[in-house]
């Protein structure tokens, strides 16, 4: 994304860097299928959550309308750094793109960190609410800035 609106865009146009896209995506779901060719249901990674540690429903109905807000709050969070971000660098494209690759890039770098952890941790609901307390306080500081 931010390597397509920094020097694809003027090197190849956007007709080309959608067609680059389209093709890169093509290349992705071929290597994928691939690297997963062989794998039968009884290969495949077992889920993290046993059948003895389900939630109960009602914990099950809370953690999608957590999932739910902190969504919610990601996109709205996500919108307003992009016009913030207009105003400095001018145009809403690259705002969007730079915005968008902070997003991802966070979303990666937050995966692989608990990803390394996601096994010490004992308490996941404790871990879950220490982490959304921990990202309102994060976009609190941001706006003071």
């Amino acid at each position: 994304m931010l390597a397509s609106g920094i020097g694809l865009i003027a090197a190849v146009g956007l007709p080309g860097t959608i067609e680059l896209a389209g093709m890169a995506n093509l290349a992705l779901a071929a290597s994928v299928g691939w690297l997963n060719r062989g794998v039968t249901a009884d290969t495949k990674m077992p889920t993290a959550v046993s059948a003895a540690a389900t939630p109960r429903p009602s914990i099950g109905r809370l953690l999608l309308l957590v999932a739910l807000a902190t969504g919610l709050s990601s996109f709205i969070y996500e919108m307003c750094w992009i016009r913030r971000l207009s105003r400095v660098l001018g145009a809403a494209t690259h705002s969007f793109e730079l915005m968008l690759s902070a997003f991802i890039l966070g979303l990666a770098l937050g995966g692989w960190w608990i990803r390394l952890r996601i096994d010490r941790i004992n308490d996941h609901l404790r871990w879950l609410g220490t982490i959304q307390i921990a990202m309102g306080v994060c976009a609190l500081i941001s706006l003071a800035t």
